[in-house]
């Protein structure tokens, strides 16, 4: 078990930063279910198990994109400077 919770008194949860860390694998699936417990310690049947994945960084190809931009900007920044020492020269 990765994460057991009482006490929640909502119908959502959200797991927190450290619980978060804890869950690295962003391929491998996570599977989560839930019984809940009255105040009286009734315990009611456990639900289905569901499955969620945890969404990584930027994927491979996205960062990929970034540098090529970049790398396109500092190009053009350059090419600009460059053509603008030359017309400077020639005056």
């Amino acid at each position: 078990m990765l994460v057991a919770r009482e006490g929640i008194s909502k119908t959502e949860h959200t797991i927190t930063s450290q619980e978060q860390r804890e869950l690295v694998e962003t391929d491998a699936p996570y599977y989560w279910r839930v019984q809940a417990t009255d105040g009286a310690l009734n315990e009611g049947q456990w639900t289905r198990t569901g499955i969620f994945y945890i969404a990584g960084g930027f994927p491979g190809w996205a960062l990929y994109i970034i540098i090529a931009l970049g790398a396109l900007f500092l190009f053009g920044l350059g090419y600009l400077i460059s053509m603008k020492t030359k017309s400077s020269g020639e005056k």
